[in-house]
């Protein structure tokens, strides 16, 4: 049967189907490793072919499933841009031939790929075909096979090719002449996003209060006003009987379904720049933000913010509490308050050169480090859950307080003459004024 097997598939010629060639190789090694299982002395060799082929499946599979899902993106891509593309060409012309040369140019590499990925599986099995009737052969030599020809050009490989070309050419023309605008969704329809960067002044605004996905950055300079630089599609007002200047999200970017390509290409197109006057002084900043938000040189009564967003503050002095909760990153540098209260549920926290002495301070990370530098503290707890606690050449007016479940703790730099130090860690290590300890599920160090 395997000796039938392979003579039968050596007769199916390059010219034959692909489909049907691809059939006769998997026949053929199913076919082989029959046959040499069924005598004793080429059983090990059966064995052995067995593992590369289940080997060879689970690499065919894996392959299949990977061009599956690079395939569907890709056709859902194409058709969405040539839909977007086809609907924007009666509001502007370059704008929907960019977009519709997207669409062709994805749909030709999707045309392309089908073949290309349906002869790299044909190859892949007729490899494996080969080696088999190779071991057959020198096991019982009989037929030999034969070499393949070279895959001939497929039709559906020519028209791929001509899309991505016919696609390119619009795509490149469209863009030439500023058909590379932003797109999203609204009200049954793409629109085009023809935001612009403005440059806004608001008289008699002396709080702050954010609502934004967008990176922003509070800052002193030479104004009058309070100066705001952002894209138009940004909502920004002023609430003029309570003095509130609101950031709000970019309302294009909110009904927006992924054709997006500016933002890819420049992450800061929609940051806020909040310039204050150098006399100045806010009573507040408050508010939720996700992406990132910087406070430089600022005088404010209470800050309190929340959400996703990296916090940065540099020399930045609070007349009350600091109130942060975040699950990103934050950065406290040259920073003075009365206290800071700070939870953490994801990100890190780092303090230097910060001074918090008129109350006790609370700083909470669930998953995170907390890094203390060359820093003041009336009092201070520290407590993380999965973290490490660094604390180095800081000082604490009555007592410091750092436990940790999971993580280390390591205190440096600080008189232990002239502090209450509390630490305890239940799997970590403890390394206090310079002596490391590896400590019990429960270890207290005064």
């Amino acid at each position: 049967m395997a000796d039938y097997s392979i003579k039968e598939n050596e007769s199916v010629t390059d010219n034959d189907k692909r489909v049907k060639k691809s059939k006769s190789d998997a026949k053929t090694i199913w076919l082989i490793v029959l046959a040499l299982l069924s005598t004793p002395v080429t059983i090990p060799l059966a064995i052995a072919l067995v593992l590369v082929g289940i080997g060879v499946i689970i690499a065919v599979v894996g392959i299949i499933f990977g061009l599956a899902m690079m395939l569907i993106g890709l056709v859902v891509m194409a058709f969405g841009s040539l839909f977007a593309g086809v609907t924007l060409l009666p509001a502007s012309l370059w704008t929907g031939m960019y977009y519709l040369g997207i669409g062709l140019a994805v749909l030709g590499i999707f045309t392309v790929a089908v073949p290309i990925g349906k002869w790299f599986i044909d190859l892949v099995i007729h490899i494996t075909s080969t080696i088999s009737k190779w071991i057959y052969s020198k096991v019982v030599p009989k037929n030999r096979g034969r070499k393949i020809g070279g895959l001939p050009m497929k039709k559906m490989l020519i028209t791929g090719v001509v899309l991505v070309i016919v696609g390119t050419f619009l795509f490149g023309l469209g863009y030439s002449k500023g058909g590379s605008k932003n797109i999203y969704w609204q009200n049954g329809g793409f629109r085009i996003d023809n935001s612009k960067y403005v440059t806004e002044s608001f008289p008699n605004v002396d709080s702050i209060k954010l609502q934004s996905d967008d990176p922003i950055i509070i800052k002193k300079g030479n104004v009058r006003q309070v100066r705001v630089h952002y894209i138009s599609s940004i909502k920004i007002h002023k609430d003029s009987a309570n003095k509130v200047l609101k950031i709000n999200n970019n309302v294009n970017e909110r009904n927006s379904i992924g054709f997006e390509l500016h933002p890819v290409l420049n992450t800061r197109r929609n940051l806020v720049q909040v310039t204050v006057p150098n006399k100045l002084s806010l009573k507040s900043v408050s508010g939720n933000s996700s992406d990132s938000i910087s406070i430089d040189h600022l005088n404010v009564n209470q800050i309190s913010l929340n959400g996703d967003a990296e916090v940065n503050l540099n020399q930045v002095n609070v007349k009350h509490k600091l109130s942060l909760d975040s699950s990103g990153d934050v950065t406290l540098s040259r920073v003075t308050a009365p206290n800071v209260e700070a939870t953490m549920s994801d990100g890190d926290i780092y303090v230097e050169h910060s001074s918090f002495t008129a109350n006790k301070s609370l700083i909470t990370a669930n998953d995170s480090d907390i890094d203390i530098k060359g820093s003041v503290f009336s009092e201070l707890r520290a407590v993380s859950g999965d973290g490490d606690i660094t604390i180095n050449d800081s000082k604490f007016n009555r007592k410091m307080t750092a436990s940790s479940q999971d993580g280390d703790i390591l205190i440096a730099g600080v008189n232990p003459k002239l502090i209450n130090i509390k630490a305890k860690t239940l799997d970590g290590d403890l390394a206090i004024f310079g002596r490391k300890t590896v400590v019990s599920p429960l270890s207290i160090v005064k």
